[in-house]
């Protein structure tokens, strides 16, 4: 990787966006510690079933299984090894308690969301004037504005703050809604390794032998992470190396260069998928037993829809990343700021990979791909403003603004949902109620 131009001013501003990232991920834990003394949070049932899966590893298994079963049954999940043990485990060797498992993911997540957005800006922001100032404006503005996962980009936090001065509550019940980049465990501790492997595609980056292993390694810890992660990053692999074989086919680029691209990224695609190998096979064989076929429908994990069935097109109307692709698209096409191009394919395949049930009929919750189509169309977004103004005056002070602004209004209202929300008060309650009986609970 290329990191020959970055000064201390780099590794300061990187630090201090992990600061931010980790600061941001934790502040729930510090608002409940000042109404009720105690560092324990839950934002909503998903912590609950989350705790419930690590205490398996936590307690000393190695294999995940379904902890709502007897040890004997060896009921599989679908929950990925690697999103679980290895922190249960750190945790359990640290003599961490089990209450306190969302925290520490929350620290590791933060630190690092913070590293990999900056790490991702910066090498896109290579040849800019003030490259080490726009990866930090653009990283800063990404941790702390609501709309990065599911909203609307930049308003998400205005439309929180009004219903919390105007309505006294928060759209949301859960304790994740305001801020749902820190949700754990997903987005927050898989996110960076996506982040981290697209940011290895930008021409900032040398193509080596050494970056593509680690490209692979990310590419087989997504696989091993989380589903709707590695399926659209492959498929925004293999339209990126198809777009290359096309212009080395109509010389646009030398076939040197080309053929330099296609191995660069096919190393990438091979080493990941033989990585992941054994995630792929374990996930193949649970959705393909019969035992588990009833089970996995009513979870909606490959449940079919009818050929008529409206909900197909659920999620075909999205003006947000239609808004953000056509942007990226006027940036890379009119402006010729083609490193952009790795981040409008891996919009774009979320995008698409949200709409799959048009063409399988099959839906997987297939909303969660909306956690790669609206970070990168974000990331798309900013990166395409940036570069095409970074010299104008009036935007370089109206950017220092709205991040100033949009990180204010972050912590303030994610200070206010992890108090108020109705899901983390309720958790918060009940914490307080079984407190007795947790000895003989655990």
């Amino acid at each position: 990787m290329t990191v020959n131009t970055w000064t201390k001013k780099d590794i300061f501003a990187l630090c201090v966006c992990s600061l931010i990232g980790v600061t941001l991920a934790v502040l729930p834990h510090f608002a409940v510690f000042l109404h009720t003394g105690t560092f324990e949070y839950l934002a909503d049932g998903d912590d609950v079933v989350y705790l419930a899966i690590a205490k398996v590893p936590y307690y000393g298994e190695w294999a995940l299984r379904d902890p709502f079963t007897r040890p004997s049954d060896a009921i599989p999940t679908l929950y990925s090894w690697l999103q679980f043990v290895p922190i249960a485990k750190l945790a359990s060797w640290l003599g961490i308690p089990l209450i306190f498992m969302p925290l520490l993911w929350r620290i590791l997540g933060g630190i690092f969301l913070g590293t990999a957005l900056y790490v991702l800006f910066r090498l896109l922001f290579e040849n800019c004037k003030n490259s080490t100032f726009w990866a930090f404006i653009a990283t800063t503005i990404c941790l702390s504005d609501g709309g990065m996962i599911i909203g609307r980009s930049f308003l998400d936090n205005f439309f929180n703050l009004k219903a919390i001065i105007f309505d006294g509550s928060l759209p949301s019940a859960i304790g994740n809604a305001v801020l749902p980049q820190y949700r754990v465990v997903t987005p927050l501790l898989n996110l960076p390794f996506v982040l981290i492997l697209s940011a290895l595609l930008l021409p900032a980056v040398r193509r080596t032998w050494q970056t593509a292993v680690l490209g692979g390694i990310l590419l087989g810890c997504c696989i091993h992470l989380y589903f709707f992660y590695w399926t659209a990053t492959i498929m925004a692999l293999v339209m990126y190396g198809l777009v290359y074989l096309f212009w080395g086919w109509k010389g646009v680029i030398s076939k040197e260069s080309s053929l330099q691209e296609l191995r660069f990224v096919g190393l990438i695609l091979v080493g990941g998928l033989i990585i992941g190998l054994p995630q792929i096979a374990s996930n193949s064989a649970i959705f393909s037993s019969p035992e588990f076929k009833p089970i996995l429908e009513r979870m909606s994990r490959g449940a079919r829809l009818y050929i008529n069935d409206p909900f197909r097109f659920t999620y075909v109307v999205n003006f947000w990343t239609w808004m953000q692709l056509s942007i990226g698209a006027i940036a890379i096409l009119y402006f010729r700021y083609f490193n952009l191009g790795i981040l409008w394919l891996m919009t774009f395949s979320g995008y698409g990979l949200l709409n799959s049930a048009i063409v399988t009929g099959l839906e997987f919750e297939n909303f969660h791909w909306n956690y790669i189509s609206k970070p990168f169309g974000e990331i798309l977004l900013l990166g395409s403003l940036i570069l095409i103004f970074q010299d104008k005056k009036v935007f370089s002070q109206g950017m220092k603004f709205l991040v100033l602004v949009i990180l204010i209004t972050g912590i303030f209202a994610r200070n206010y949902e992890a108090v108020y929300a109705k899901e983390p008060m309720k958790y918060t309650k009940i914490l307080k109620e079984i407190e007795p009986l947790r000895p003989a609970l655990s």
